[in-house]
């Protein structure tokens, strides 16, 4: 059995003992005032830079976090963990880091009766999602919607990874499209409402309720400003001495006990 200086100071060796699922629970517990039903966590640096430079320890070093965060929030219940790193992940690494998580989450539950299953995904083009939002007319039930992102499979873990094209400059290109479709006469200029915006903003990612900063700085890395808005953000300064880990467990914690009061 590992123990958990092992698990929780190293995270990057696999496989992660079974027991680890109890620990998590326990370690959680069951009277927290309220949990998140989103998870936002903005990473370190990927093993990819901007320029498409690729550091494979680095980048192998993401997919095993991402892999734990992952069994992380399912043991605790989260249903959507969307996760900000600082390059876009291609098709081929998409399908990489869902076989990994495919196995983690295995190895994670293997004295459990049932494997969640926890499916990866990125957004689809702006394009895409105005169509959705004209074609449902706002009234698709968040089960239909969940099971339309993921091609109809039934999921427990809803897993989106964004980057930074997916903060500012999706947001102008909403607001671009929207004009567009004014003037070919698809949607009149009155129903461009903030309301309508919020929909359409999103049809693929909520609004996070808590949101953990894995880096030095305190800085939301281009996270969508349009979901974060009345969001609990969590930071701890020390990263290089805290492990991973016990940064969850506080932001859990700390999240439990915030006191959120919305005007009127």
């Amino acid at each position: 059995m590992k123990t958990l200086v092992q698990v929780f100071f190293l995270p990057h060796l696999f496989p992660v003992a079974p027991e680890l699922v109890r620990i998590v629970r326990k370690d959680v517990g069951t009277e927290l005032a309220k949990k998140p039903t989103h998870l936002a966590v903005i990473t370190q640096k990927s093993g990819i830079t901007l320029t498409g430079e690729v550091d494979e320890t680095e980048e192998n070093e993401w997919h095993a976090r991402v892999a734990q965060l992952a069994q992380w929030s399912s043991a605790v219940g989260i249903k959507t963990l969307s996760i900000m790193r600082n390059a876009p992940l291609d098709p081929e690494d998409l399908e990489a880091l869902q076989d990994r998580i495919d196995h983690t989450m295995k190895d994670f539950y293997k004295e459990e009766k049932r494997v969640p299953i926890a499916l990866v995904r990125t957004l689809c083009p702006v394009e895409e999602s105005l169509s959705l939002v004209f074609k449902k007319n706002n009234s698709q039930a968040t089960i239909q919607r969940d099971l339309r992102l993921h091609g109809g499979r039934a999921f427990d873990l809803d897993i989106v990874i964004l980057s930074p094209e997916d903060g500012h400059d999706r947001l102008a290109g909403n607001v671009r499209l929207l004009g567009e479709a004014a003037l070919r006469q698809q949607i009149s200029s009155e129903q461009i409402t903030t309301s309508f915006l919020d929909t359409q903003l999103s049809a693929e990612l909520t609004e996070p309720e808590l949101l953990i900063i894995l880096k030095d700085d305190l800085d939301l890395s281009s996270y969508p400003p349009w979901h974060i808005r009345l969001t609990e953000i969590y930071h701890h300064p020390d990263q290089a001495v805290i492990p991973v880990y016990t940064m969850f467990l506080q932001a859990l914690h700390r999240f439990a006990k915030c006191d959120q009061r919305f005007g009127k």
